[in-house]
């Protein structure tokens, strides 16, 4: 097995195939904040005194508008299995392995679910289009252009 340290040494991996890694761990970290986001929001739709002061209101009012089905789906499936897909590429991307390409494939097939479930749930808006932007730019990334450096 491929140790942690010679899997992160860069020495032939191409600086793009760095930069996409690096952007999927970002916004793994953002959909992992989200998943708690959302957590706090399920709490208070469940008990309505619960008002953390540190959550902006018009966000904690909008996740409270929402829902509770989806705030429930988005706690426990589309988040936690998005950012666990996104740190399991990242982590292929940085070992060069094929693997991170089935693994951003089925991160994206996910993200446009849950943008789809969203939009359900919470009406279309500018918003919806541009979270489901950034999965098609991923599916372009590893199936064009990064292609043939996700050889192992």
């Amino acid at each position: 097995m491929e140790s942690f340290a010679r899997m992160l040494a860069s020495e032939d991996r191409p600086v793009g195939l760095s930069i996409l890694a690096g952007v999927v761990f970002v916004v793994a970290a953002l959909d992992a904040v989200g998943t708690a986001a959302f957590g706090i929001a399920l709490v208070s739709r469940l008990e309505p005194s619960f008002t953390p002061d540190w959550m902006s209101p018009v966000i904690l009012d909008a996740m409270r508008g929402a829902p509770l089905w989806y705030v429930a789906a988005a706690t426990f499936v589309l988040f936690p299995v998005k950012t666990g897909l996104l740190v399991a590429a990242g982590l292929a991307f940085l070992a060069r392995r094929r693997r991170g390409r089935l693994l951003a494939n089925l991160y994206v097939a996910t993200s446009l679910v849950e943008s789809v479930v969203t939009g359900v749930a919470m009406g279309t808006n500018l918003g919806t289009f541009v979270a489901a932007l950034f999965p098609c730019l991923i599916f372009l990334g590893v199936n064009k252009i990064f292609a043939e450096d996700l050889s192992h």
